[in-house]
């Protein structure tokens, strides 16, 4: 037998050899990965054949293979493609994006029902994967499959909001039917159904919009404020009053602090479903008393050069608050900076009134009132006598009539530039209380005879004559 010292020495040389063995084929190995990549980051259909055949068992060598092979200018054998991607399936059979190229490659090779397999493996390995929902979605398109694409795009919009708007174009361009994109592509989340009605909206498919808006509503889903007033001002730019009207009596509902509403409800239908009574007043916060929004049904106030406007606490003719308009007297100012959108109903009588404080208003182009179609005002316009100089409360107050296509009016406090040498304008203007409510004979004549409403100051009467502005 072979001493001790002997036997350690060949276990050592053994266990060396064996390393050394290990060591090279480490290094073999890893030689043909680098070499492989090289040849692999060179981008070309050659490159990456070599990628492959230093290293053969890499998924991703041969899946880049087959698309360098099909995105090539030169004539492709579209069966080496496919067997490249079958190859990488094997490779990697948990590879969800293998099998989604393996589907686009059955696909371009005229082979729909192997494609379809593919994709659904694709899914099956990754169900919440918006990438391969995408995938599947449009092989579905290609195949005029539309219900169940809709069904796969879901998971698109539920789980990437990167991949929304993409989703939502594709889907309108496959099909028009609302109902059925609502139905089965968008989830039931608030921040979903947010983004779609901002979609819907900024794409101006209010039909499509309103559908959604009622499912936030129905549902009870928190109404995002930004995203609610943009579709209030999105129906009011396609004159659609009762809708407008509608959705703001839903925020009021809401947010009863938030946003003002004197619009009541009536017991018959407006001509796009809102339910609104002739005899209320149609100006949003007339008496100023909510914090003015800037959008919607509100009040909108703009700055100006030489006009510093404010909402004050004190000195209102009815309720706590009413606007001050202070003109510096530093500018001639064209002003027409605080207004509007009203909804009314076409072919109907209203009475306008306002009151108005001024103090030393010394121009004589002084501030009054016009209203006007917003759409186009040779369809309507009608102004209010201009503010007086100096005086306490009074009325201003005038009678008009829409016409046959007029559904939103454009209320605005305006003054124009002063053609005299020193036309700048100084002193102080309060606004409060402003009505535009629809008349009926009998509403006519009682508004007629009606008392002021009591104020803490005697107001003054002011003019009543209504003065039609040059056209």
């Amino acid at each position: 037998m072979p001493a001790p010292s002997l036997l350690r020495n060949w276990v050592r040389r053994a266990a060396l050899l064996c390393l050394t063995l290990a060591l090279l084929a480490c290094a073999e190995s890893a030689a043909r990965r680098g070499v492989a990549e090289w040849f692999y980051h060179r981008q070309t259909v050659e490159g990456m054949r070599l990628a492959v055949r230093w290293n053969p068992q890499s998924a991703s060598y041969r899946a880049g293979l087959a698309d360098a092979l099909e995105s090539s200018t030169l004539e492709v054998d579209l069966r080496e493609a496919v067997s490249l991607n079958e190859q990488a399936t094997r490779l990697e059979p948990q590879g969800a994006q293998y099998w989604a190229r393996l589907g686009a490659a059955y696909e371009a090779d005229g082979r729909p029902a192997d494609a379809a397999r593919s994709y659904r493996t694709a899914v099956e390995l990754f169900p919440r994967s918006p990438q391969m929902n995408w995938l599947l979605g449009n092989f579905l398109l290609r195949q005029d499959d539309t219900a169940r694409a809709l069904t796969a795009f879901r998971h698109v919009v539920a789980g990437s909001p990167a991949m929304r708007r993409a989703t939502y174009q594709t889907a309108w361009g496959a099909t028009e039917d609302s109902a059925q994109i609502l139905a089965a592509m968008i989830p039931s989340r608030a921040e979903v159904l947010a983004d779609y009605l901002q979609y819907l909206v900024d794409t101006r498919r209010l039909d499509a919009a309103r559908e959604v808006w009622r499912k936030l509503l129905d549902g009870g889903f928190p109404l995002p404020p930004g995203g609610a007033l943009r579709y209030v001002d999105a129906v009011l730019a396609e004159q659609r009053s009762a809708d407008a009207i509608a959705a703001w009596q839903a925020l009021a509902v809401r947010e009863p602090n938030i946003y003002a509403t004197e619009h009541r409800p009536q017991n018959s239908q407006g001509a796009h479903g809102a339910m609104i009574e002739p005899g209320g007043n149609r100006v949003t916060n007339g008496g100023f008393e909510f914090e003015v929004l800037g959008s919607g049904l509100d009040w909108r106030i703009a700055p100006a050069d030489g006009v510093t406007t404010r909402v004050m606490a004190e000195n209102a003719f009815a309720g706590a608050r009413c606007l001050e308009l202070d003109f510096a007297g530093t500018h001639n100012v064209e002003y027409s900076h605080v207004f509007e959108l009203v909804p009314v109903e076409p072919d109907t009588g209203y009475l306008f009134t306002a009151r108005v404080r001024t103090r030393q208003i010394s121009s004589d182009q002084r501030p009054r009132f016009i209203l006007r179609d917003a759409r186009d005002e040779r369809l309507l316009r009608v102004e209010t006598p201009a503010v007086p100089v100096t005086s306490d409360w009074t009325e201003l107050r005038m009678e008009f009539r829409t016409g046959p296509a007029t559904h939103v009016i454009d209320l605005r406090l305006v003054r124009s530039q002063s053609r005299k040498f020193d036309g700048r304008i100084s002193g102080t203007l309060w606004i409060d209380d402003v009505r535009m409510i629809a008349l009926d004979a009998t509403a006519r004549v009682a508004a007629r005879h009606a008392p002021a409403r009591p104020s803490a100051r005697e107001p003054t009467p002011g003019p009543a004559t209504l003065r039609k502005s040059a056209r």
